[in-house]
């Protein structure tokens, strides 16, 4: 069962493979998306819940406060984050 406090998540399953998380989409719907890679094609994709991805990287839990609409993205793990609002037209 999943509950607002730990929901399901989009995540490329690299990211279990200690690839870090370069891009954070919190979309317009509620989603989240996890990515490691600019490109990411939907058959490395899988669902989890956001618990697992901050036991990957701890570090990811300073976004959960991103507003719906808005993405987040770094350069390499330790790296800043730069934030932006979602284009709602892609």
């Amino acid at each position: 069962m999943t509950t607002d406090d730990d929901p399901l998540v989009f995540v490329e399953k690299n990211m279990f493979d200690g690839v870090p998380v370069l891009t954070v989409y919190h979309e317009l719907d509620g989603d989240w998306q996890y990515l490691t890679s600019l490109n990411p094609s939907p058959a490395d994709a899988q669902m989890v819940h956001q618990s697992h991805v901050y036991a990957t990287d701890p570090s990811l839990k300073t976004l959960h406060s991103m507003p719906k609409g808005t993405w987040a993205a770094r350069a390499a793990r330790g790296e800043p984050w730069t934030h932006g609002l979602e284009d709602p037209e892609t």
